[in-house]
């Protein structure tokens, strides 16, 4: 690793232990095969990174949780067509390029950060097809079903908030496990 990136990655972590020292929690935070933190039994949490800034959070194991932050000005043309589905695309419509570019970053972040939580819920990567992101105008964030492949269930539970600082933009993400017997899988 670059020393820029090891930088990055021990402050990621710092904030992360930082996270679960707030509730009441030691320990380090290890990784899973594949990168992805490996939290310690009984937290959830996530944590997200980008040129210059670090947030983690961390949650009960009752409700699973997913933060991302994405630069607005590093969103280019070829992440719209790489991320969102047609209905998405299609809100778009009649945007100015910078209130667009703005929108993008948010439902990029929407999906990295609903794509964390729902991990701790289903450990599987999914596509960006797999979940529709829908924002309303007061910074909330909802999800409905794109590719059926996340159980509605699931997307039911599953909330959001929109931050907006300093050129970037802050999605974090809750799904309430707290009646789930056990965590439900996603149909395969």
């Amino acid at each position: 690793m670059a020393s820029a990136r090891q930088a990055e990655f021990a402050t990621a972590r710092a904030c992360a232990r930082a996270a679960m020292a707030a509730l009441g929690v030691e320990g380090p935070v290890l990784r899973r095969d594949g990168g992805s933190p490996q939290w310690p039994d009984g937290i959830t949490g996530s944590i997200s990174h980008t040129r210059g800034f670090c947030v983690s959070v961390s949650s009960r194991d009752d409700v699973a949780v997913g933060i991302d932050a994405e630069q607005v000005a590093r969103i280019r043309p070829a992440v719209e067509k790489r991320i969102l589905g047609d209905v998405e695309r299609s809100a778009l419509t009649g945007l100015d390029a910078d209130t667009r570019q703005v929108v993008v970053a948010t439902i990029f972040a929407a999906k990295e950060a609903f794509y964390k939580a729902h991990y701790e819920v289903d450990a599987r990567y999914l596509g960006f097809d797999a979940v529709r992101v829908n924002l309303d105008d007061a910074g909330a964030v909802s999800f409905s079903p794109d590719s059926g492949a996340v159980d509605d269930a699931v997307l039911a539970r599953a909330r959001g908030r929109i931050h907006l600082d300093v050129g970037r933009v802050i999605v974090g993400v809750t799904i309430d496990t707290s009646d789930f017997a056990v965590p439900l899988p996603s149909p395969s």
